[in-house]
């Protein structure tokens, strides 16, 4: 009898391709592999014992049913691959590059206990947005934004100096790199320029511009070979070598998702580690899904882990990928549990212990006559969100606002380490705290907070908003 290997789940995998129409995978996408922690997509043939009676002890031969499908998907918050699983929701975003924002030719201020204030005239980022300070005398570097960071200034953590900040000083999204050692010929018109300090994540594939060199300012696309501690770009060789003061800052793009009326559907194919010679067919497509769901919990120290709810429309065993593409491998630029916050009415809440995010999308697969079991028909139905919320008990705020049925809109922000940004928002909401908080004990007390989400005056009921380095989800 001849052994086979048993198939394992780390080497299996699962593709992600858009549909150019219902149940039909787009043929010019070459599809991205998703990094997932686990998927329960399936079909279950819904089969039936016959109550037939056929003069003989026992059911009559099995009835098939209606098969039932079930789509779960659990997911990190990776920024590269949200925008697709987002795109998958939503459609194409409306994408912007971020502009860097020049600072005020003004003095820093010594906010006290390690804190310094660096003036701007505006700015659109947030606290615990990364930035790079470019252009100062004692401040150049990456920094992660701090507690009272407001419109015309940033805080960030730094031994105060006394400095009036020059022209030209700029703060840019991200960790920026910081040339240091001399550029390497790597051949075939590709160079090696050496990044100083601890290093840098950067990309094959994401764009910097280089400033503060002699022979390769610009804008340059990070080729294969790069790695933390040194950036290749395609350029003519020339001989130099930097002291640390040379910059390469990488481009970011905003890209806002907003909940359309009709969701697109996409194409998910699993792929099985089964041994080559094996009878079995390695891949699973499941077409025609849409998005159903997403949800998960927040606060606390570890990596957010997503919930996705697939409606399926069919499936089937295959002998071939979708396509005969290499699907797309996304680099893992993680979102941690630690970098989240809370918006309600633009202010960011501190009182916030845990909470739970949960959006559903009404979306109902539906068979007709003659589909052979499969879902032709996937309307859409009422979306509902609610962001439920475990407080600190500090004040009233939330119960008066409650009271009231005031309309405030809510976000949940992600921050990550190297200036990715990734928005829930729901644009409009009502707080229910639950009633009136119980005394449980002699320690400190928490109280529910429920923000339920309605559309009245605005287009949609949720928006999503993702700041990283991929330039077009299109």
């Amino acid at each position: 009898m001849q052994k086979f290997r048993q198939v394992s789940g780390g080497n299996c995998r699962l593709v992600l391709y858009r549909e150019s129409r219902p149940g039909v995978p787009d043929p010019a996408d070459p599809g991205v592999v998703l990094a997932f922690y686990s998927e329960s997509m399936g079909m279950d043939a819904n089969k039936q014992g016959s109550a037939v009676i056929t003069n003989a002890r026992g059911q009559g031969k099995p009835v098939p049913g209606t098969p039932n499908y079930t789509g779960g998907l659990e997911v990190p918050p990776y920024a590269p691959q949200m925008g697709h699983i987002l795109r998958s929701l939503c459609g194409a975003p409306v994408t912007t590059a971020e502009a860097s924002v020049e600072l005020a030719e003004e003095a820093v201020t010594d906010e006290g206990l390690g804190y310094v204030g660096l003036p701007v005239a505006a700015h659109t980022f947030v606290q615990d947005t990364v930035v790079t300070i470019t252009g100062t005398a004692n401040y150049d570097g990456a920094y992660r934004l701090e507690y009272g960071t407001s419109k015309n200034m940033l805080v960030i953590k730094a031994l105060y100096r006394a400095e009036t900040i020059p022209a030209g000083a700029r703060a840019h999204r991200g960790r920026g790199a910081f040339l240091d050692g001399a550029a390497e010929d790597l051949g075939e018109g590709k160079v090696a320029l050496p990044v100083g300090g601890f290093g840098v994540a950067l990309h094959e594939g994401e764009s910097v511009t280089v400033s503060g060199t002699s022979d390769y300012d610009g804008e340059h696309v990070l080729q294969k070979g790069t790695n933390t501690r040194s950036l290749v770009i395609e350029a003519a060789y020339a001989a130099e070598s930097f002291n640390g003061t040379p910059t390469a800052i990488p481009a970011f793009y905003r890209h806002e998702f907003s909940l359309p009326r009709n969701q697109p559907t996409f194409c998910l194919q699993k792929e099985f580690d089964y041994e080559a010679g094996a009878s079995a067919n390695p891949y699973t497509v499941i077409l025609s899904n849409k998005l159903n769901g997403i949800s998960f919990p927040f606060g606390g120290e570890t990596e957010v882990k997503i919930s996705l709810d697939c409606s399926v429309g069919s499936m089937g065993n295959v002998a071939r990928p979708v396509s005969a593409a290499s699907p797309l491998v996304l680099p893992g630029i993680p979102f941690w549990d630690k970098e989240s916050a809370v918006w309600i009415d633009g202010r960011r809440v501190g009182d916030v212990q845990k909470g739970n995010l949960s959006l559903t999308y009404g979306i109902e697969g539906q068979v007709a006559v003659g589909d052979m079991g499969k879902r032709s028909r996937q309307p859409e139905g009422d979306p509902t969100g609610t962001l439920t919320l475990t407080v600190f008990l500090e004040h009233d705020e939330y119960q008066q606002l409650a009271d009231m049925a005031a309309t405030v809109p809510v976000a949940l922000s992600l921050s990550g380490a190297n200036g990715e940004e990734l928005w829930f928002r729901l644009p409009e909401v009502e707080l229910d705290t639950g009633g009136s908080p119980q005394i449980s004990g002699k320690g400190g007390l928490t109280t529910e907070v429920k923000a339920i989400s309605f559309v009245d005056l605005a287009d949609t009921s949720s928006k999503y908003t993702l700041v990283n380095r991929v330039a077009s989800y299109a």
